[in-house]
């Protein structure tokens, strides 16, 4: 019994590379990473210890590893479309040169790791001169107290802040896992996703990091939730309050991570590499937003010149960009 022509020809174009095609896969994706992080926990409730507490040690430790199972789900999902994709774009060509454009495609050629990291950690060094700036100003009197004549070593307090970070499953989070999982499911997937349904470049940095913002909405039903409780337990009732300032947080960090995917999401396109997105990504973390009530606070003599490092970091960051991601220069 053969197949009919139109049959396989209906088949194939089901297949084949779409623009809604790769937006509701991409959609997909998220729905998967955000429900991981609920999953292990809504399936075996902890004792006393909300779904929303997201910075219980056990609470922490389950959401990696349910983040961590998604993204090779994610990865190996994309990897098996992205060749069926290329399949169809190229008449089937073979398997190992299928299989090696696919790894370009997610940005995950060993060899382009360390320029993409480079690049990256320097851009964003960069554009937080300012902070940085700061932070210096602000850690000499530390500095004089951390180096009196009955301080520790600085190699023993070294050893005690890496002991204490490791230890601690907020830092894994926040430095690790976090950019790690995230980077590879809504950067090496997404973008690859949308690159192969022949979205134009544009149109892949400016909008798909809203997939990666709306992703983190669900954070607002755990403030909620946590803050009703704290109101009811203190007899409180200022829930319009409540819901007006987490509205404003929430609206605040959809703007934040949208930003930070543009730059993540350039930062993928001119390496070639997912490596540098994820050390930018842990950069950023670390450093969170710009603190500018320090600056307010600041003597005037320090802080006119830590205002314009601010400006100079950022005018640097802009200048420097396209030189510093360009073909030939240290991307190869």
């Amino acid at each position: 019994m053969s197949i009919p022509v139109s049959a396989l020809h209906d088949w194939r174009q089901a297949l084949a590379p779409s623009v809604s095609g790769a937006v509701t896969l991409s959609v997909l994706l998220a729905a998967l990473y955000v429900f991981s992080i609920y999953a292990s926990q809504a399936l075996s409730p902890l004792a006393n210890v909300s779904t929303h507490d997201r910075d219980h040690p056990e609470v922490i430790r389950r959401r990696m590893r349910g983040a961590v199972t998604a993204t090779a789900l994610s990865l190996a999902l994309t990897a098996l479309v992205l060749g069926r994709w290329r399949e169809t774009n190229d008449g089937g060509e073979s398997s190992s040169s299928s299989s090696s454009s696919v790894v370009a495609l997610l940005g995950l050629e060993v060899g382009r790791v360390p320029a993409s990291v480079f690049v990256s950690l320097v851009l964003c060094a960069t554009a937080y001169l300012g902070p940085l700036v700061l932070d210096h100003v602000d850690s000499e009197e530390t500095f004089r107290a951390d180096t009196a004549a009955d301080a520790p070593a600085w190699w023993t307090r070294a050893y005690r802040k890496a002991v204490l970070v490791w230890r601690q499953p907020i830092p894994l989070r926040n430095y690790v896992v976090g950019p790690l999982t995230e980077e590879l499911v809504f950067r090496s997937c997404v973008v690859s996703l949308w690159t192969c349904a022949g979205i134009s470049l544009t149109r892949t940095i400016y909008l798909s990091p809203f997939v990666f913002a709306l992703a983190h909405v669900h954070h607002a039903f755990g403030q909620l939730r946590n803050s009703s409780r704290s109101s009811n337990s203190s007899g409180g009732s200022n829930g319009q309050g409540i819901v007006r300032r987490i509205l404003l947080v929430t609206c605040a960090q959809i703007v934040y991570t949208s930003m930070f995917g543009w730059l993540a999401v350039a930062l993928m396109v001119r390496t070639r590499s997912v490596a540098g997105p994820v050390a930018a990504h842990a950069f950023c973390n670390y450093r969170g937003l710009p603190d500018f009530a320090r600056v307010a606070r600041c003597r005037p003599v320090v802080r006119y010149p830590v205002v314009l490092t601010f400006v100079l970091g950022l005018g640097a960051f802009a200048v420097l960009f396209e030189p510093m991601t360009r073909e030939g220069v240290f991307i190869s």
